[in-house]
Parts: C-alpha cells; sequence; structure tokens
C-alpha cells in the first residue's frame, strides 16, 4: 500500500513516508525482519543512534529505512512522570528538550522530509515510550514480536529439516516459556537436529 499510494500522497500534500514501531523481547527478530523488508523493497538501511545521525539521514535524497534502534534508550522520557512534583518537572522537562523529543516528532510527521522514505523504530520496552510517538500519523503501525509460538516452531523446523520433520509433524505440543527465535536459530547453526531441537523447546501433549 505504501509503494502504490505516492501519487495519492502528493495530490493531497501529505508526505510520502511510512512509520512504524516493532517491539517485542530482545532476540525475537525485530532487526532481522527490518534486514527481510529493506531486502524486499530494495531500500538501504540508515542505523541512527544520536539526532545529529537522525538529521543527516533525514537529509538524504536515497530511498532508506531509518532505524531508530531501541528508541527508549534516546532519553525520551514519557511526560507523565513530570506530574510527580515541581523540582520533578523541571528535571524531566529539561532532559526532554535536551534528548529532543520535538525534532523526533517533527521527523515522524514528514516536517524534514524525504519522500519516500521509511522509519522504524524497536524497543524492547514499549510502555516507556511518550504517548505521543506512538499517536496515529507518526507511527502507522505497531507490530508486536514475541516469542515463539507452536506455529512458528512448525514453520521453521519443516523449513529447515523438511524430511526428519515429517516424523514430528503430526504430534501435539506445546512450547516452552519465553523462547525467542534467536535461540532456535543459533541452535540450528550449532548443528542440533529436529529432535533435539523438540527435546529442548517442545513439551508434548499426551492425549
Amino acid at each position: 500500500q505504501f509503494q502504490n499510494n505516492k501519487s495519492w500522497c502528493k495530490k493531497h500534500n501529505i508526505p510520502h513516508q511510512l512509520g512504524l514501531l516493532f517491539h517485542g523481547p530482545s532476540g525475537s527478530g525485530k532487526t532481522t525482519l527490518i534486514k527481510c523488508v529493506a531486502g524486499e523493497l530494495n531500500y538501504d538501511i540508515c542505523i541512527v543512534s544520536t539526532l545529529t545521525e537522525l538529521i543527516n539521514s533525514l537529509k538524504s535524497s536515497k530511498k532508506v529505512i531509518i532505524v531508530l534502534e531501541e528508541i527508549d534508550t534516546f532519553g525520551l522520557n514519557e511526560r507523565k512522570h513530570k506530574e510527580e512534583n515541581s523540582e520533578k518537572k523541571k528535571e524531566i522537562s529539561s532532559q526532554i528538550n535536551d534528548y529532543g523529543l520535538g525534532l523526533v516528532l517533527n521527523s515522524l510527521d514528514g516536517l524534514i522530509s524525504n519522500p519516500g522514505r521509511i522509519i522504524i523504530a524497536t524497543t524492547n520496552h514499549k510502555y516507556k515510550l511518550d504517548k505521543a510517538l506512538l499517536r496515529p500519523g507518526r507511527i502507522d503501525l505497531q507490530l508486536e514480536i514475541g516469542y515463539v509460538d507452536e506455529y512458528m516452531f512448525r514453520n521453521v523446523l519443516e523449513e529447515f529439516y523438511p524430511e526428519e520433520y515429517n516424523s514430528f509433524k503430526n504430534l501435539n505440543f506445546k512450547m516452552r516459556r519465553d523462547i525467542t527465535m534467536c535461540y532456535i536459530q543459533n541452535d540450528i547453526i550449532d548443528g542440533l537436529t529436529c529432535s533435539q531441537l523438540f527435546q529442548k523447546y517442545a513439551q508434548i501433549m499426551v492425549e
């Protein structure tokens, strides 16, 4: 949809850009998904970690995905905490100004514009973000990338172990708790078999 609505945005004087938030636990695949999106669209990736880098990336004329990884570490604290007491108000208000919440919001609004750009922010702690960052029009899609479930586990095993998986595909099982894709990926690279992965990550349900 984003790729196809360039002329519509131009007609209505709306910045042609896309804002996404990927949130979820560490190792769940947020960065990997960004690489997949970039490969699909043939976009460059520009990872920014400071406001200066953000400004410079916004001036680029390239088709680029600007990545604000771990945006909760930028210091853009949620402003509701200012209500604690008057001294705290001054302290946090100064902190917000120092880290440039307004600049980030202007970037998401398209005031510093590079038509066709995509901004993707990632975080492990969505609850830490200022709500102004997340409102519609700045972030067009919030996507939670969570722990591995049974459906995902089956697809991974079928992809990497198509022959051995036939022996397991009819099993009824539950994933063990809090397993991210990173754990499974590393074990596949280390050479664990399909059977060993089942033993490590799945709880077979006996009917």
